[in-house]
């Protein structure tokens, strides 16, 4: 139960919330489409059809509002029910036409966005029955509404209109514009360059059954502990991380009783891989530092202490910890240079790059990525290729160069399929979505997401899990749906605690702020900033937190240090408690389904 301090905490956020982050009416940009909407809705008596695209329900209910205010006879509202009901379209317009002068539909966008569309990748996109039934009735809807009709669409379904009810289309008045400018989409760690060939599933699976049928036979300590690795090995380049772990922990016991170092370096290895793809990074790092790197160094083995020095730094940057991961990278691709080893330099500049790419530094991950490209084609390393073309990708999205970004994931994808190698595949898929969420077609986005929590479940990938529940949040949030964007980020959020992923967590709680302004809950949303700036400040990520101290110390002169201290206190409980009011608005249904 919260206190009677905690609960004035509470409310003194109320007010800050509104002090601090007002919406500009309209936004500069908006001018021009902002006065023609008010002229529009003040012409009653006929029908006219508008068509406003928005993509953030909280500035399109101020523009309404600001709309409304400018006339003396507002507009009225007509906000739809849930669940999509065509059936009380016609009667409801024909009820407001007795007494409205004009009046904004809103909620078309929801029932859209909810209609059942089984896509999957490569397949046509079904026409949507809402919208080719608008069409077939558009003279009923013209008779009954004699006033400005304004329907407010997300920018995707907006096209969706034009092509699918070309008729309705062809009798708008107006098309206005009242999106607001997307941001880049977040670098989560969307790796798969796990540094393993690609195989045949066929020919993996008869030797895993050699291997079995040998292992009964109970032979020597000795070959059942290669057998064992060999096994381990397999699983894991064929995405069965659990097996793979299982199999390395039995050939690691074995290569203990022999005192064999190499290989127990080499099982160590295995099992952090998992550990790591699982989301148990401290586990992990606790493995690399403590127990396989020692090894390597006592036997001298320059090219695999390179490549486990990559996967530590990647584990360093997974825990925010920039500068020692940039350490470790150096330090690999020093190595891989004086060895010769044109694939080890490989793998290290693609990970330098995607450490530059989270840093902001674009110039050093193009550079980086371009030599990692050339040396992997040069080697005819398809797997490293594919997982270059990925984070080129990524790059493209991060810089808003969009026909960059799709053309590297339509190379990405055919060579991860080629190779059987399903976390590639789905990462790609991932970005894939995130280009349709920057191209404003959020529905699209959402599709592309949908399948693959589930694949990246059956996988073991709970990094890919978390990462892609944020990203359908943020689709979510496009469509107007904060309450099921509000239960997705809820899901990534508790993913990456579990598995102490700082970084992950800095990029949930970022999409939380503004989550939470959008859903007007001011306690929540200033437990989100919070604790978001603390984990930043922990994660010593000094170039994030200055972009965050200008909204900050507005908080800071408003509160008193008492205050603030009881806030911090209680930061995670409000941020529950805001999640859980959230779950409930949206009620049992499943988040990751929009039917």
């Amino acid at each position: 139960m919260q206190t009677a301090a905690a609960r004035d905490t509470a409310h003194t956020a109320a007010g800050l919330l509104q002090e601090s982050l007002p919406f500009q009416v309209p936004q500069a940009v908006h001018t021009q489409d902002f006065e023609r909407l008010k002229r529009l809705i003040r012409r009653p008596g006929h029908f006219q059809l508008i068509i406003a695209q928005f993509n953030a329900p909280k500035y399109r209910d101020t523009i309404i509002a600001a709309a409304n205010a400018a006339g003396r006879n507002p507009a009225a509202v007509w906000t739809l029910a849930e669940q999509p009901d065509l059936g009380v379209l016609q009667t409801g317009l024909a009820e407001y036409a007795a007494t409205a002068s004009a009046l904004h539909l809103v909620g078309l966008d929801r029932w859209l966005a909810m209609e059942p569309n089984p896509i999957l990748q490569g397949h046509p996109v079904q026409p949507s029955p809402i919208l080719q039934r608008l069409n077939y009735r558009r003279e009923s809807i013209a008779a009954a509404t004699r006033f400005p009709l304004v329907l407010w669409l997300a920018p995707g379904q907006v096209r969706d209109l034009a092509e699918q009810a070309p008729d309705l289309w062809a009798w708008r008045d107006a098309v206005l514009d009242f999106t607001l400018a997307p941001a880049a989409p977040p670098e989560f760690d969307r790796q798969s360059s796990r540094e393993r060939s690609p195989v045949d599933a066929a020919t993996a699976r008869d030797r895993l059954a050699q291997i079995d049928t040998y292992l009964l036979d109970a032979p020597a300590i000795g070959s059942t502990a290669d057998l064992l690795l060999e096994a381990a090995t397999i699983h894991d380049a064929l995405s069965e991380f659990d097996a793979a772990h299982e199999r390395a922990e039995q050939a690691l016991e074995r290569y203990r009783a022999l005192d064999n170092p190499r290989g127990v370096a080499a099982a160590l290895g295995v099992i952090a891989d998992g550990l790591e793809t699982q989301g148990r990074i401290g586990e992990a790092l606790r493995i690399r530092t403590d127990e396989q790197i020692p090894v390597l160094l006592r036997l001298g083995d320059k090219r695999a202490e390179g490549k486990a020095l990559n996967k530590l730094g990647k584990t360093y940057a997974a825990l925010g910890e920039f500068e020692k991961a940039t350490a470790c990278h150096e330090q690999a691709l020093t190595i891989a240079r004086a060895d010769g080893d044109h694939l080890g330099e490989a793998n290290t500049l693609l990970a330098i790059g995607r450490l530059a790419l989270r840093t902001d530094d674009h110039s050093t991950a193009r550079d980086a990525y371009q030599q990692a490209l050339s040396l992997f084609r040069a080697d005819n390393a398809r797997l490293g290729e594919a997982n270059t073309l990925l984070a080129i990708g990524d790059l493209a999205l991060r810089i808003d160069d969009l026909a960059a970004a799709r053309d590297a994931y339509r190379q990405a994808l055919p060579l991860f399929r080629a190779g059987n190698e399903r976390l590639g595949e789905a990462n790609t898929l991932q970005g894939q979505g995130l280009l349709n969420l920057m191209e404003g077609d959020a529905a699209a986005a959402f599709r592309n997401f949908i399948e693959l929590p589930t694949t990246f479940q059956s996988i073991g990938d709970r990094l890919g899990v978390q990462a892609v529940f944020g990203n359908m949040a943020r689709a979510a949030a496009a469509l107007g749906q904060i309450d099921r964007a509000l239960c997705l980020a809820g899901e990534s959020l508790a993913l990456g605690r579990a598995a102490e992923d700082r970084f992950g967590q800095t990029i949930t709680l970022e999409l939380l702020v503004k989550l939470l302004q959008d859903a007007g809950d001011a306690a929540g949303w200033l437990a989100a900033l919070m604790l978001y700036r603390e984990l930043l400040a922990g994660m010593g990520d000094r170039r994030t937190l200055a972009q965050t101290d200008a909204l900050w110390q507005q908080v800071v002169q408003q509160l008193s240090a008492a205050e603030l201290e009881l806030l911090r206190t209680q930061a995670p409980a409000h941020l529950e408690t805001a999640l859980a009011a959230a779950r409930e608005r949206f009620g049992s249904g499943d988040p990751t389904r929009l039917d």
